[in-house]
């Protein structure tokens, strides 16, 4: 479940951080900054789904994106193009430290399993510049389990297109610590990986900092839980598609309505009766709740 929102420079918020919880209602007058909240996910979410694997952001304006951003000067606050731009979220997952991070075998033997179902809470931060090109400025993760911070990874430009990496100690094996699986003499900083993927992606170059049977926890599993939080997003658009006096099912399966204008409903809603009769009964009842129908059933 997704817990905080923190945004910078982003439309016409300089600094703000909303804590959420399972029902956020946000109220202001007209242009307060309400949307902008909620247009910061959509654009992490087409940035991520974008067919572009290595756009660092998708302004929109396709025909399958969410909105229309324009441009880095019609999105960065005050429209400077010399202030960097940043999204940071936090989020729960289910199943505890084992789900997400592998358990020492010291570890596991002294967990109790209430401890071992407990929440983890993860944290991103992506900032972008339009330093020439629109890229990456900062890229960073961490993991916090049972209340500390235990795992951190981090990808930061310090040059144009050059990239350097800090990962916390917790992702390696130290029981295989020695000579031959240390760091080389070489600073991360003076041996330059490549940029991160897309807005979330960690490079799998990553494990040329240390050798790879060091990992007891790859840091690209935190790629997988992103591109999960943004699966679970779905936006409802404000404007919906007209009635239409008769829909056609060919009878495709429709599990899912992700359209933001709710093309899909119909199909959904139809299909559903294969596996799932009961997401009819709920939307039966729910538009009786609400008085907008006396009865919902499918005409055959």
């Amino acid at each position: 479940m997704l817990r905080r929102i923190a945004l910078e420079n982003f439309k016409n918020w300089q600094r703000l951080e909303v804590e959420l919880a399972p029902i956020t209602l946000l109220f202001g007058t007209n242009s307060a900054g309400k949307t902008s909240i909620l247009q910061s996910l959509l654009l992490l979410k087409q940035t991520a789904r974008g067919f572009d694997p290595k756009q660092h952001i998708n302004f929109g304006g396709g025909e399958r994106d969410y909105a229309d951003f324009g441009s880095y000067s019609d999105l960065v606050y005050a429209h400077d193009q010399s202030n960097c731009m940043g999204i940071g979220l936090s989020w729960e997952i289910r199943g505890g430290h084992g789900s997400f991070f592998e358990l020492s075998r010291e570890d596991s033997d002294n967990t109790t399993p209430s401890e071992y179902d407990a929440n983890e809470t993860l944290n991103y931060y992506i900032r972008w510049n339009a330093d020439g090109d629109i890229n990456i400025d900062r890229l960073e993760y961490s993991a916090t389990v049972r209340g500390d911070t235990e795992y951190f990874i981090s990808a930061e430009q310090f040059e144009q297109g050059k990239y350097k990496y800090d990962l916390s100690e917790s992702f390696f094996d130290t029981s295989k610590r020695n000579d031959e699986f240390e760091m080389a003499e070489s600073d991360s900083e003076e041996e330059p990986v490549e940029a991160p993927g897309s807005c979330y992606r960690i490079p799998i170059s990553v494990f040329k900092l240390r050798d790879i049977r060091r990992f007891k926890t790859p840091p690209f599993y935190f790629n997988f839980e992103f591109e999960r939080l943004m699966d679970s997003l779905y936006y409802l658009g404000p404007l919906r598609q007209y009635p239409r006096r008769y829909y056609q099912w060919t009878g495709d399966l429709k599990t899912e309505v992700v359209e933001p204008d709710g093309a899909d409903t119909i199909k959904t809603l139809v299909s559903s009766e294969r596996d799932d009769k009961s997401l009819q009964k709920h939307v039966a009842e729910w538009m009786g709740r609400l008085e907008l129908v006396q009865a919902l059933k499918r005409l055959m």
